[in-house]
């Protein structure tokens, strides 16, 4: 809400002549306009919004010397129609030179000290002017949390100010009729003023244009003190009730603060643990690329042992074939050296011998061709030290093959002899073979144990599953941050909004300032050109003038308090 300054009316340039009263007519009469105190909070709201400036006028005006007389209250402004108090912010009294009990025309020095009242008059409303707008300044942030209380009151006071138009209504009539009256003493008052006219035609004109100029101004003024007490009152509640809120925002400004700085202490220690979970992440996936090689070159050595250990059973069962052969040609030959020998005991004769011997060098070399293709074909099959065994043990029957038909002609005991050594080479080398199988099978049990304890399967699902738990982890921690930075970015995002609309109320009210200022100044500056014009052009001749006076009582004191309020 802003204050409007009133405009004096453009002052009657003054004559040069001194003005000379028409004869036979009475002073000019001189309104003086006392201020009323401003109505204290919480009284008087419904008369001060209620009432409007005709109303003021009706029933403050004066009453003329032969009129009827008005009640006390109206002049006193004691009383309101309602019982407020305070309800007319404004009194108006007469003065005794305007009913003629008082001197004559005034003289220069008068003026020239009614003019000085009235520059300092003029100086104190600029002065309660800044004051105001140094009021406006620090309450006008009230002023938008209370528009909506404002708006309900309006309505409210709308409601009230309707009733208030009827009762306004029925004292319009009172208010015409004691009009007419006044029309009536004006009349009479005009026809003593075109007296005065007569004899003071240049003073006359001045004095009527000053007086013109002085009561709307004067007007002007009181409307203006009476709004801009209003608008204390209004700016004053609006000013308690920002500073409480600029308190609550204060605070919430503190919390807010706090909240941030622990969010960002939150942030900092969440990008640490990120830091130490992306190194654990980073070591567990070592681990699990370490756990993959070693299950590929455990599955390698799992397919090689099952290779190894088809082989070795292909062996065994080529040993175990070997050996029953080996076995079965033992027994033939202990059965063909039983029948030799006792064909030896029938036989006496040489040719007998000789035809003997044959047969046992042909049976032998058949056997011998038999064995050598059986440990060929082991040799091929059977591990290296099974194959260099049987080398060796291998290399004495072919060294062996050969005597028989070097030695045809040896005798049957020593043929007998030979026999019976081949027998026991035979039986050791049997020996040798089933010790050899032996070690095989036991071999085989130890690898069978050895995979039945370590199972390279469960190894695989262990490491298959420590690596699933590993990258859920991951994936868990991963969740996890990025939730704590969704909440740190809305948390960055909501501060921000909050420091711009600080901003952008800061600039309006700013402004809002800049233009108050400009304004008032403007306002200063048109007042006070306009009254130094008026001083400048003012009579030297003193003349009864309306002025804006600090009376006596508590109607004098409204300035004064105003400024020792601020």
């Amino acid at each position: 809400m802003g204050v409007t300054l009133l405009q004096p009316r453009p002052a009657i340039p003054a004559s040069r002549g001194r003005p000379r009263p028409a004869r036979g007519t009475a002073p000019s009469p001189v309104w003086t306009w006392h201020l009323a105190p401003p109505p204290e909070e919480g009284i008087g709201d419904r008369g001060d919004l209620g009432a409007s400036p005709a109303s003021v006028d009706a029933e403050g005006t004066m009453n003329s010397p032969e009129g009827p007389s008005f009640p006390s209250g109206l002049l006193s402004g004691a009383a309101s129609p309602n019982g407020d108090e305070g309800f007319f912010p404004f009194v108006l009294e007469r003065r005794d030179s305007f009913l003629g009990g008082g001197p004559g025309p005034e003289e220069p020095g008068d003026l020239a000290l009614q003019l000085q009242q009235k520059e300092k008059d003029l100086l104190l409303a600029a002065e309660l002017g800044k004051m105001l707008l140094e009021r406006n300044e620090e309450l006008q942030r009230q002023l938008e949390t209370l528009s909506a209380q404002h708006s309900e009151r309006e309505e409210r006071l709308q409601q009230e100010n309707h009733e208030l138009r009827r009762g306004l209504a029925a004292r319009g009539a009172e208010w015409e009729a004691r009009a007419v009256e006044l029309e009536g003493d004006v009349e009479a008052l005009r026809a003593q003023l075109g007296e005065q006219r007569g004899e003071q035609q240049d003073s006359g004109r001045e004095r009527a244009q000053a007086l013109r100029e002085l009561g709307e101004q004067n007007l002007r003024l009181s409307q203006q003190l009476a709004q801009a007490s209003q608008t204390e009152q209004e700016l004053q509640r609006e000013l308690d009730t920002l500073r409480g809120q600029y308190q609550s925002q204060v605070l919430a400004g503190a919390e807010l603060r706090t909240q941030l700085e622990s969010l960002q202490g939150e942030n900092q220690m969440l990008q640490g643990r990120r830091q130490d979970l992306e190194a654990q992440i980073r070591g567990l996936r070592e681990e699990v690329d370490k756990g993959q090689r070693r299950l590929q070159a455990t599955h390698e050595e799992l397919l090689i042992l099952r290779r190894e250990r088809r082989e070795h059973t292909l062996e065994l069962e080529r040993a175990r074939s070997e050996a029953g052969e080996a076995l079965s040609a033992l027994r033939r030959l202990q059965r063909r050296v039983s029948e030799l020998e006792e064909e030896s005991r029938l036989q006496d004769n040489d040719t007998s011998g000789a035809s003997l011997q044959s047969e046992l060098a042909h049976s032998l070399n058949s056997d011998q061709a038999q064995k050598e293709e059986g440990h060929r074909a082991a040799q091929n099959t059977l591990c290296p030290e099974i194959q260099e065994a049987l080398g060796h043990q291998s290399s004495p029957p072919e060294e062996s093959l050969e005597p028989p038909k070097k030695r045809a002609s040896l005798g049957p005991g020593d043929i007998l002899e030979e026999k019976e050594a081949e027998v026991a080479r035979l039986q050791d080398e049997t020996t040798l073979q089933r010790a050899e199988l032996q070690s095989l099978r036991e071999e085989l049990q130890r690898q069978k144990e050895l995979r039945t304890h370590e199972d390279p399967e469960e190894a695989l699902r262990g490491a298959l599953s420590d690596r699933d738990e590993a990258v859920n982890k991951a994936l868990e921690l991963s969740l996890e941050l990025s939730r704590v930075s969704l909440e740190r970015d809305s948390l960055s995002r909501e501060l921000l909004r909050t420091i711009r609309q600080k901003v952008a109320l800061t600039q309006e009210l700013e402004a809002w300032q800049d233009d108050m200022q400009v304004v008032i100044g403007q306002q200063l500056r048109s007042q006070r050109q306009k009254e130094l014009s008026a001083a400048g052009s003012a009579p030297r001749r003193a003349a009864p003038r309306l002025s804006l006076r600090l009376g006596p009582g508590p109607a004098g004191g409204f300035l004064s308090s105003l400024f020792r309020r601020t």
